[in-house]
C-alpha cells in the first residue's frame, strides 16, 4: 500500500472518528487543523511517489547503458579476434571473412540487446505511467466525495440553522404581539 493510499485510509477513519454534530446525524465537527495537516501531508507525499517513479524511469537508462556496455565488449572481442586472425598469414582470407561474422553477430547482438533493453524501460515507463494515473484517479475520486459529502453536510446544517432562526423569529413576533396586546388592557 502507498503512502497515498494510507493518508486517504487515515483521512477516512478520522471522518468516521469525529464527534457528531449537535441537532444532526450526519454531520461531525472536524478540527480543522488536523485535516488540513493531513490534506498537506496528501500533497506532499504526491510529488514524493511520483519521484519515485520518476528514478525507476530513470533505471531504464542504465539498463540501456549496460546493454550498450556489453554489445561494445563484444564487439571490441571480436576486433581483437579479428586482428589476431590477420596476423596469421596462412589464413588470412578465413580469418577476414570469420572475424567479419563475428563482428556482424556482434553487432546483431547488441542491437537485440538494446532492442530488449529498450522495449523493457518503455514496458516499465507506461507500467509506471499507468499506475500514477490511477492513483491520481483514485485520490481525484476521494477528495471529490469527501468534497461532496462536506457539501451536503454543510447545506443540511445551513437550513436548520435556518429553520431555527425562523421559528425564534416567529416566537419573538409572537411575544411583541401580546406584549403589546396586555398592555393596552392594563
Amino acid at each position: 500500500m502507498s503512502r497515498i493510499e494510507q493518508i486517504i485510509d487515515d483521512m477516512e477513519v478520522y471522518l468516521d472518528d469525529c464527534k457528531p454534530s449537535p441537532f444532526s446525524a450526519n454531520k461531525v465537527v472536524v478540527n480543522k487543523e488536523e485535516f488540513a495537516e493531513m490534506l498537506n501531508e496528501l500533497r506532499l507525499q504526491i510529488p514524493e511517489e511520483v519521484r519515485q517513479y520518476q528514478k525507476i524511469i530513470n533505471n531504464q537508462n542504465a539498463i540501456i547503458n549496460d546493454a550498450r556496455v556489453r554489445a561494445e565488449g563484444l564487439v571490441s572481442n571480436a576486433n581483437e579476434l579479428q586482428s589476431r586472425m590477420i596476423e596469421e598469414h596462412e589464413i588470412m582470407q578465413k580469418a577476414y571473412a570469420n572475424a567479419d561474422k563475428i563482428i556482424e553477430n556482434a553487432n546483431l547482438q547488441a542491437q537485440a540487446i538494446i532492442d530488449r533493453a529498450s522495449a523493457d524501460a518503455q514496458t516499465m515507463q507506461r507500467s509506471i505511467m499507468k499506475y500514477s494515473d490511477d492513483m491520481m484517479e483514485l485520490l481525484q475520486h476521494n477528495l471529490e466525495d469527501i468534497m461532496k459529502n462536506s457539501r451536503q453536510k454543510y447545506e443540511s446544517f445551513y437550513s436548520l440553522l435556518e429553520q431555527n432562526y425562523n421559528t425564534v423569529t416567529e416566537n419573538r413576533a409572537e411575544l411583541n404581539q401580546v406584549n403589546s396586546d396586555s398592555s393596552g388592557v392594563l
